[in-house]
């Protein structure tokens, strides 16, 4: 077992050319480019997307984890290879992806699916929404046999083996692994040599870059587990998933099964009849056969239009209804930069490291037309100002740690609170009939038989508010396994930071006692340049008008 520092007693020894895998890693993310060991990443044009993208390479290949920092620290292939450490058990011990194995199976993908490949391929790091969850066990943990449950829950259900191999000359499509090779992969680190203070900062350190790592959607496998020995018998799981192949409902159904076969590992491969009808790829079939989505481009044009004819967002708040046809419209290193005041800068940084959130909060700008919004504090999962700067890159905002931007209003009830929830769930009655990925709109609602009901508009209540859509995973999603002599509990990260990295908009709205709380959100990564800069210009004068009552000669009535 191995150490935080090491990550590997046997350790995984570097390959004699790991500089070279690198520096190979990233001229194919930049286009195939020349790229020798002593040449600078970012002078090549290398931004925050690529990274993600290389790294994901690099651990598929040499079974090195390199965390997104490191690239800045050493921008070279030569002086990265030196500084990273061995991460996780050697790669032989778990199936390589060319090992895996392929039935002779594919299928068309369902209509979650469909949209999360769709604006997927227009993001350069090839992921769309990791799920994890993490948990605090307190007992004699058998990681042995947790890993061969685990792996045993992949040959049960076909859903987990599914991967997505990209061609463009051929519709967008799953395949299945062989279960005979099903693997979930798991690796353990051993933290209890630490003080307790280091220890667990540790921990919330390992569980960030864990929950970070994309998956490799065309080669898999698309799920990943990570103990941490805090102590001889406290333990924290992490178990992430890719959201093409699981969702809150069939976790849970997961952790259901997974005690069976953690007490019996020779348990039937063959899930329950019950557990079949409710698996996810029952819910993938039922939207095969129940719902027919339009294309991505007729379900941008159809919000186009929507966005326009109501006026509820600002023009530069609009989707592009040309990127169906035009792919990493800005996924390249371009860069627009736009002024901010040196102490709005401050005063930002100063109130997100206050909450121990994310490098930025307090982000934001207007979304209904003729009314003032109070703009909450929360945290963003974007790496978009750092302390100091007085720029602010786009390539930060479409590129980090996550793409999106929440912009929270209150709507006070004189400003017609209830018509304006009418009118969002009209547009979300509309917006289940055009398929678009309003992630909590495709939430199903199940019969006993496991049949889709139709979305009713009536449920728009308290349930959709920004915290469910946000913090919905924070516990496990409030279900947790119960293997036989361990107790189970959440074990909270320090940070949420959801991966819905699509192009759209998502709006949620919930009754409050003051009237309305009305929830927009737009991935930045799929749009284009000019529209990004119109965002972070009005974004900044809003920052401005927030903080301005600290500042010498700011507007006094300004939110906080």
């Amino acid at each position: 077992m191995d150490s935080g520092e090491a990550r590997s007693s046997s350790g995984p020894t570097h390959p004699v050319n790991l500089a070279a895998h690198i520096a190979a890693a990233w001229s194919e993310v930049l286009g195939g480019i020349p790229v020798s060991e002593e040449d600078d990443f970012f002078d090549l044009g290398g931004h925050s997307l690529a990274i993600a993208g290389v790294a994901a390479r690099i651990r598929n290949s040499c079974g090195v984890d390199i965390s997104f920092g490191a690239f800045f620290d050493h921008p070279t292939a030569e002086l990265l290879a030196a500084a990273v450490q061995p991460s996780g058990p050697p790669k032989a011990d778990f199936p390589s992806p060319s090992a895996l194995g392929r039935a002779s199976w594919t299928r068309t993908v369902s209509v979650t699916q469909e949209h999360r490949l769709l604006f997927n391929r227009r993001m350069a790091d090839g992921r769309t929404q990791p799920v994890c969850h993490t948990y605090l066990i307190e007992g004699p943990l058998d990681t042995s046999r947790l890993a061969t449950a685990l792996s045993a829950l992949v040959a049960r259900h076909d859903a987990l083996r599914m991967v997505f191999p990209y061609d463009p000359d051929q519709p967008l499509h799953a395949e299945l692994t062989d279960a005979a090779r099903a693997c979930w992969p798991l690796r353990e680190l051993t933290l209890s040599h630490l003080q307790l203070e280091k220890r667990e900062e540790e921990a919330q350190r390992l569980l960030e870059e864990f929950c970070d790592a994309p998956f490799d959607l065309a080669d898999g496998p698309l799920t990943s587990a990570l103990v941490l020995h805090l102590e001889a018998e406290r333990h924290v799981l992490a178990l992430g998933l890719e959201h093409l192949v699981c969702d809150g409902e069939s976790f849970g159904r997961l952790m259901a099964e997974l005690p069976e076969l953690y007490e019996q590992p020779s348990a039937a491969v063959t899930p329950s009849e019950d557990a079949e009808r409710h698996s996810y790829t029952s819910y993938l079939q039922a939207q095969l056969s129940e719902l027919q989505p339009d294309s991505a481009t007729g379900a941008v044009a159809h919000w186009q239009r929507e966005f326009d004819q109501h006026g509820m967002f600002p023009p530069r708040l609009r989707p592009d209804a040309a990127l169906a046809e035009d792919p990493l419209a800005t996924g390249a290193s371009a860069c627009v930069s736009v002024p901010v005041p040196e102490e709005v800068a401050r005063l930002v940084a100063e109130a997100a490291a206050s909450r121990h959130a994310t490098p930025f909060m307090l982000y934001l700008t207007a979304v209904l037309r003729g009314l003032r919004p109070r703009v909450e504090s929360d945290w963003i999962g974007a790496a978009f100002m750092e302390a100091g700067r007085r720029e602010l890159r786009a390539q930060h905002l479409v590129g980090n740690l996550a793409h999106e931007v929440q912009v929270w209003c209150q709507v006070p009830p004189e400003a017609g609170a209830e018509s304006l929830l009418g009118q969002v769930r009209e547009r979300v009655a509309e917006s289940v009939r055009h398929s678009l990925p309003l992630w909590w709109m495709v939430r199903r609602y199940r019969s006993g038989e496991g049949a889709v009901q139709s979305f009713d508009p009536s449920r728009l209540d308290e349930r959709f508010a920004v915290p469910w859509l946000y913090f919905s995973y924070q516990d496990g999603g409030g279900v947790r396994p119960e293997l036989p002599g361990l107790r189970i509990s959440p074990y909270p990260r320090r940070t949420e930071i959801p991966h819905m990295r699509t192009p759209v908009f998502m709006v949620t709205a919930a009754r409050t006692a003051e009237g309305a709380v009305l929830s927009c959100d737009f991935a930045a990564g799929g749009y284009r340049l000019e529209a990004v800069r119109e965002v972070l210009e009005a974004s900044v004068r809003t920052l401005a008008e927030l903080v301005g009552r600290r500042l010498p000669h700011g507007a006094q009535e300004a939110g906080s």
